[in-house]
């Protein structure tokens, strides 16, 4: 079986990913690999060989060492670094995650704009709503 489906839950499908972490194996031991990431050589062998899906922590440290979360999961993407929302590359997964720096006076001019706009015409806005207009 390819993927499965839980409670309505579709899961990854092992086969792809245990060619994946063949990849990330290269030319290195079941046990040296093993070793690298925390497990035991007969649970990285069951990884690849027997097509059982990683733990989340084993991911969580493979994403850690570099490798892409979503290269990993789906197989798109570099497969190092890790992949923003917008499809940029990043080196690492923490920079994918991390936002530019804000512009404070333009944000402040945004928000002064949209309030002049709702005062000249008496209206009223939740906050949520500015922050769509001002983002």
């Amino acid at each position: 079986m390819v993927g499965n489906e839980t409670a309505g839950v579709a899961t990854v499908p092992a086969v792809e990913i245990r060619e994946r972490l063949r990849l990330i194996r290269d030319n290195r031991s079941q046990r040296q690999v093993s070793e690298d990431v925390g497990l035991s050589q007969n649970t990285w062998s069951r990884y690849e060989n027997e097509g059982r899906l990683p733990e989340w922590e084993t991911l969580q440290i493979l994403v850690d060492k570099g490798w892409n979360a979503h290269w990993l999961l789906k197989g798109e993407g570099p497969a190092r670094g890790a992949t923003g929302p917008n499809g940029e590359t990043f080196a690492t997964p923490l920079q994918a995650l991390q936002r530019p720096a804000m512009d404070l006076q333009r944000l402040t001019d945004a928000i002064e704009a949209v309030e002049t706009g709702l005062d000249a015409t008496n209206q009223m806005m939740e906050p949520p709503d500015k922050a769509g207009l001002v983002a």
